[in-house]
């Protein structure tokens, strides 16, 4: 079993090196190459019994299509999408918020005016606060889903 398993020193720095690559930091994906009986199991295995995680192993046939492995969902960057929807709002408040003042220019700044011009700034100040809520909050999420 996985506690039976022992590295070797040469094995270590490798060891090491997948470590950090699947750790909570940096999450990323290791591929192993080697022929048959050249430790890619025992590497793995061992891996995740110095992590004391969980390990679930999938038999690979010849016929199994790269979607049955990655699934079939496209990557999204929510956290991006989120944070262009806030951008493209403050842009669109600062527009009328231009506009209004240009308008204002030209005639006077009347009480319509000036309310308008008030309730973009204050739109204006919502889109900027939204902008950093939705960046924590999704960030949070993230966090929790990984």
């Amino acid at each position: 079993g996985a506690s039976s398993l022992a590295a070797l020193p040469c094995q270590v720095p490798v060891l090491h090196v997948m470590a950090h690559a699947v750790s909570e930091d940096l999450r990323w994906p290791v591929l192993l190459v080697g022929g048959p009986a050249s430790g890619k199991r025992a590497a793995v295995r061992w891996l995740a019994a110095a992590a004391r995680m969980p390990l679930q192993e999938v038999p690979l046939t010849p016929a199994m299509d790269a979607s049955e492995l990655l699934g079939c969902f496209e990557q999204v960057d929510a956290q991006a999408r989120w944070l262009a929807f806030a951008k493209d709002a403050r842009c669109t408040a600062e527009a009328c918020l231009r506009a209004s003042l240009c308008q204002s220019r030209g005639r006077g700044a009347g009480d319509d005016v000036k309310e308008a011009v008030q309730e973009l700034t204050l739109c204006l100040t919502r889109c900027t606060e939204m902008e950093g809520l939705l960046a924590g909050e999704v960030s949070e999420a993230l966090g929790a889903k990984a």
